[in-house]
């Protein structure tokens, strides 16, 4: 999954990017577990490097709605 190669890079853009993709994937077809798994894993780059403006316990509770 092209996902993955963005998520890897580990670097605000690209999280961003991999998170873009999954959403697309999942509203594609919303049984794509692995385009959850990602994106969830995405969030969690979110809140370790401090990229978004969301606060943690909101990156939190969007990780958990995911998944």
């Amino acid at each position: 999954m092209k996902a993955h190669w963005h998520l890897y890079r580990v670097t605000p853009e690209d999280t961003i990017e991999a998170q873009n993709i999954c959403r697309r994937l999942i509203e594609e077809s919303g049984e794509n577990s692995m385009a959850y798994a990602v994106l969830c894993f995405s969030y969690g780059w979110d809140l370790i490097c401090g990229w978004v403006e969301r606060t943690p316990k909101e990156t939190i509770e969007k990780a958990v709605q995911t998944s």
